[in-house]
């Protein structure tokens, strides 16, 4: 059953890094659709998803999952709750397809994000799901090449 209330609640959160302050009491609410965060260069977003997953301590404020406080957990905690990072690149196993790195994701969140969902909301992708890592656009297939069977 998908839950129609929000599940990630963020209440005055502040996050250093260092001695400079770079998350200013920031208030979010994000319900059960994908979102995309965007913003310059130093804006603070991977600030946020750092201290989001537990990587940089909240300095002010705290930050729930479906209603569970996560703001003091440890990394693993906050991992298997469901709060998960897709990193920015291109981070992919040359000789793996499309289909079975979306099988190595397994969690709470996989209940709600299955395969046939994942391929539901981004139809190309299911179009490549035979696609070996190394045949996506952006990959350098050059440097993959020999890795692939």
């Amino acid at each position: 059953m998908v839950q129609t209330s929000n599940l990630l609640k963020i209440d005055g959160l502040s996050v250093n890094r260092g001695a400079l302050q770079v998350i200013h009491g920031i208030n979010l609410q994000i319900g059960p659709e994908p979102v995309v965060m965007l913003g310059r260069n130093g804006a603070g977003k991977s600030t946020l998803c750092a201290a989001l997953l537990g990587l940089l301590p909240a300095q002010k404020g705290a930050f729930s999952l479906n209603g569970i406080a996560l703001t003091h957990k440890k990394v693993h905690e906050i991992a298997q709750s469901g709060l998960a990072l897709v990193p920015q690149g291109r981070r992919v196993f040359p000789s793996l397809t499309v289909h079975e790195h979306l099988q190595l994701f397994k969690g709470k969140a996989s209940d709600l994000w299955t395969t046939d969902r994942i391929y539901a909301t981004f139809p190309r992708l299911a179009q490549r799901r035979h696609n070996y890592g190394n045949q996506l656009s952006g990959v350098n297939s050059k440097c993959w090449r020999s890795a692939v069977p």
